[in-house]
C-alpha cells in the first residue's frame, strides 16, 4: 500500500517526513517508523499521485459563529479534489471522516453532480478519542458508513476486513445524525 498524507502546516509535514509525531497518540510512533517507507507527506496536494483509490478527508471543524461548525477547511480540500481529479482515468473514492452537520454530504453531492463519473462519494464519521485514537481504529465499537453508490460497500469491506461485521451501510443524513448523535454526548 501507499499513503499520501497532505497538510498545509509545514511544520507538520517536516516532522512527519522526519519520522516525527507533532502530537502524542499513544503507540503511533513505532507504527510510523515501521512504515515510513509507504508513507509520503506533501503540503500540495498537486504532488499526490493520479492513481489513488481513496482519499480521506479529515481536517477540522471547529465552531464558527454561533454554534455553526467551520466547514472552511473542507470545502477547500474538495476543491483541490475536484481541481486535481476531475478528469482522472478512474474513479476516485472520497471519504469525509470529519464532523459536519446533518444535510452537508448532500450539498457535496451537488457540488460534484455534474462530474458524478470521476468521485465516489461516503461518509465515514470517525469516533476517535484523543491519546487513544489508535486503539480505537483497532477496535471500534461500531463503524458507520453513508454512501449512495455500492462500489463503497467493497472498499470498507476490505478496509475494515478484521473488523467487518461492526460495518453498518447507511444513507448520508442517517451517517450524519449517528456522528452528531455521538458528539452531543
Amino acid at each position: 500500500f501507499r499513503v499520501f498524507g497532505v497538510d498545509i502546516n509545514l511544520r507538520i509535514i517536516n516532522k512527519l517526513s522526519q519520522d516525527e509525531l507533532p502530537f502524542y497518540e499513544k503507540n503511533l510512533q513505532p507504527l510510523l517508523e515501521k512504515y515510513s517507507k509507504n508513507i509520503n507527506f506533501y503540503s500540495d496536494i498537486s504532488k499526490i499521485s493520479e492513481d489513488l483509490d481513496i482519499v480521506f478527508i479529515c481536517v477540522g471543524t471547529p465552531k464558527g459563529r454561533g454554534k455553526s461548525l467551520n466547514l472552511s477547511q473542507i470545502n477547500n480540500s474538495l476543491k483541490q479534489i475536484k481541481k486535481k481529479y476531475s478528469k482522472n482515468r478512474k474513479p476516485i473514492h472520497i471519504s469525509l471522516r470529519s464532523t459536519i452537520p446533518v444535510g452537508t454530504m448532500s450539498k457535496i453531492k451537488n457540488y460534484f453532480s455534474n462530474q458524478k463519473d470521476s468521485f465516489i462519494l461516503s461518509y465515514n464519521p470517525e469516533f476517535l478519542r484523543e491519546g487513544n485514537a489508535l486503539n480505537d481504529i483497532k477496535n471500534p465499537e461500531v463503524i458507520v458508513v453513508g454512501y449512495e453508490n455500492d462500489k463503497v460497500k467493497k472498499i470498507y469491506k476490505t478496509l475494515y476486513k478484521k473488523n467487518i461485521k461492526k460495518i453498518h451501510f447507511v444513507p448520508f443524513k442517517e451517517s450524519e445524525l449517528i456522528k452528531s448523535t455521538n458528539n452531543a454526548w
